[in-house]
C-alpha cells in the first residue's frame, strides 16, 4: 500500500517520450513509434504519464473534440500491471475530462483483452459496437475485432 502514496499522474512532457517509447515497445502487440508518440505531444492532446517513485510507469492519450473524447492509447508497463495503476490512470483521466467538460469517452479494445474489457466496465463504460478486424494481430499475420466502448460523463 506505500506504493499507492509514490504514485503521481501528470500532463506527459517531452522529456518523457523516449521512456514513453520504451514501455509502448514491451506493451503494445502493435506499438507506436518514437515518433507516432511525439506527434501525439506535437498535436496538444490531453497526454498523462503515471509515475511511481519517479519512474514512468504508464500512460494515456485523449483527443477531445467538443463534448466527446477519444482514449487513443493506454498502457501500464507489464512489471506493473494488475495492481491497480491501469484502474488509477483511467479515474484520474475521468476526472480531468469531467473538469473540461466532455459528456462521453469513447475507446477501441482488442476482443482478446478481457483484463481491459473487465476494467472498462467496472468503471461504467458500455459496449456500443464492433469494429470488424480494427486491430493488426502478432507479427501482422492477421486481424482482430475491436470492440467500442463509451462512457457517459454526464
Amino acid at each position: 500500500m506505500s506504493d499507492i502514496l509514490n504514485v503521481k499522474i501528470r500532463v506527459m512532457q517531452l522529456s518523457d517520450v523516449d521512456e514513453v517509447a520504451a514501455i509502448e515497445q514491451v506493451s503494445q502487440i502493435n506499438p507506436w513509434s518514437k515518433q507516432q508518440i511525439q506527434e501525439c505531444l506535437d498535436a496538444d492532446y490531453s497526454n498523462h504519464v503515471l509515475t511511481l517513485n519517479n519512474n514512468i510507469i504508464g500512460y494515456a492519450f485523449i483527443a477531445m473534440a467538443g463534448e466527446q473524447a477519444d482514449l487513443l492509447t493506454i498502457a501500464i508497463k507489464p512489471t506493473a500491471q494488475r495492481q491497480g495503476y491501469g484502474r488509477q490512470l483511467m479515474k484520474h483521466l475521468i476526472k480531468v475530462l469531467k473538469q473540461y467538460n466532455v459528456s462521453e469517452l469513447f475507446l477501441e479494445v482488442r476482443i482478446s483483452n478481457v483484463a481491459a474489457i473487465a476494467l472498462y466496465q467496472q468503471l461504467g463504460f458500455k459496449e456500443v459496437n464492433i469494429r470488424r478486424q480494427y486491430y493488426q494481430t502478432a507479427n501482422n499475420i492477421g486481424r482482430e475485432d475491436a470492440k467500442v466502448m463509451m462512457l457517459k460523463l454526464k
